[in-house]
């Protein structure tokens, strides 16, 4: 498959803008194809563990203002990642026993 070829060249984010990002993002979580999806979830997941394993430097990676994609890869972290989803902690505290926008605080 040509996207999950291309998507295992691509191991830091920062290796592309964020408009390529969010498009992989969008068009790869998006796909009618499932192993296209699945592709797409394998290196949004990769890449909360290049920028440094932390949600908040991974968020960092997208335009949070202009755009809901950062949302979707997010999510799709949570889906594939469940041990991120178990050991989100910010300030100290599991952001999803806290307030509801504890996730967002820097």
């Amino acid at each position: 498959m040509v996207y999950s070829h291309v998507l295992d060249h691509l191991q830091h984010p920062k290796q592309l803008t964020i408009s390529q990002r969010e498009l992989i993002v969008r068009n790869g979580l998006g796909d009618r194809q499932a192993p296209v999806r699945a592709a797409a979830g394998k290196l949004i997941g990769i890449w909360v563990d290049v920028v440094g394993g932390g949600l908040i430097e991974f968020l960092r990676t997208f335009d949070l203002l202009g755009s809901e994609v950062a949302e979707d890869a997010l999510f799709s972290v949570f889906v594939t990642r469940p041990d991120i989803f178990d050991n989100a902690q910010f300030d100290g505290k599991s952001c999803f026993h806290s307030a509801p926008l504890g996730l967002m605080a820097t």
